[in-house]
């Protein structure tokens, strides 16, 4: 009898590959041939080319594609029509699970954990891992290095114990991404930090599996931003 069935869930676009595409192309096909866990990969896919879905098996691993509709940041930046476009995913897929196999809903995007707590709702045996590739937050750099500067403070330099977690939440789905999964999955020390401490999850839930990439510690990261820091800027 299968111990659980394996179903990793990311939004992908059609005309890019990521590092996390080309890591879901390596995961969804590691797991061994005996039958022991059923392995199913969801992609929702940005591609304007194509409006049905697709299943293919591939080395064990049941492909399953499904288009993203074609206003894809209006869908996902209003989380009434995600909710819709998620009942529907769900329609398509209903028959991949077993009511008598556990369920593990491994998601690869923040803005999927309303997918996933609504497949959890409907199918019984579930559990739900949010893999956290990158710490969302830190993307303000590209933006508006300023703000970053003075989250980045707050966060590593200044030892308050009074975080606002709401400052360092770039979209609606991500506090309850943390909070809604049963474990998350993280590739750095300094993300489960800020799990643990800014988003004040339990560390109980949370497991670093490293992404091969390095990881300064805590002490480099102080290190260089004290060098790099105008002299026009200051921490408070």
């Amino acid at each position: 009898m299968k111990r659980a069935n394996i179903y990793i869930f990311n939004i992908g676009n059609a005309w890019a590959t990521s590092g996390v595409d080309r890591y879901l192309e390596v995961f969804s096909t590691g797991f061994p041939s005996d039958g022991e866990f059923g392995i199913y990969k969801i992609s929702l896919m940005k591609d304007n080319s194509h409006i049905l879905h697709t299943r293919e098996e591939r080395n064990g691993c049941m492909e399953i594609t499904i288009p993203f509709p074609m206003d894809s940041d209006e869908v996902i930046n209003e989380r009434y029509w995600m909710r819709k476009y998620n009942q529907y995913v769900f329609y398509l897929i209903k028959d991949i699970f077993e009511k008598d196999v556990v369920s593990v809903l491994h998601i690869h995007t923040l803005n999927l954990i309303d997918l996933a707590q609504w497949i959890k709702s409907q199918v019984p045996l579930c559990k739900i891992i949010t893999h956290l590739h990158c710490i969302p937050w830190k993307n303000i750099f590209n933006k508006n290095k300023r703000k970053f500067n003075k989250l980045y403070c707050a966060n590593y330099l200044s030892g308050k114990k009074d975080w606002n977690k709401n400052q360092f939440l770039t979209n609606n789905c991500e506090l309850d991404s943390y909070i809604a999964s049963d474990k998350i999955i993280t590739v750095t020390d300094c993300a489960r930090e800020f799990l643990s401490r800014i988003m004040e999850i339990p560390e109980h839930k949370i497991t670093i599996i490293s992404n091969g990439l390095y990881d300064k510690n805590k002490d480099s990261y102080i290190r260089q931003f004290k060098k790099n820091t105008s002299d026009t800027f200051h921490c408070v």
